[in-house]
């Protein structure tokens, strides 16, 4: 799926130190540093990788990616209920 964020609109979540959007449908997962601003006064967004929930749904270690995913989730949940 070539240009997805071209067609699908993400979900944002932006903290102090990075930017997440998820594109559901293209099955990416892209993390940012933080936006910035340019010489010109234009935002842009900063270095960005992604994850290609495709091919790690292709994996062989597809267990190992479910335990990280799983620990993941357990620290947010402990997280709100902190808050």
């Amino acid at each position: 799926m070539s240009q997805y964020w071209k067609t699908e609109t993400p979900t944002f979540i932006v903290t102090s130190r990075n930017t997440l959007q998820y594109y559901r449908e293209a099955e990416k997962l892209s993390v940012s540093k933080p936006m910035w601003t340019d010489d010109k006064g234009a935002e842009r967004i900063g270095k960005t990788v992604v994850l290609d929930l495709m091919a790690l749904h292709e994996s062989e270690d597809l267990c190992k990616a479910r335990e990280i995913f799983a620990d993941i989730l357990n620290r947010i949940d402990e997280r709100m209920e902190l808050m």
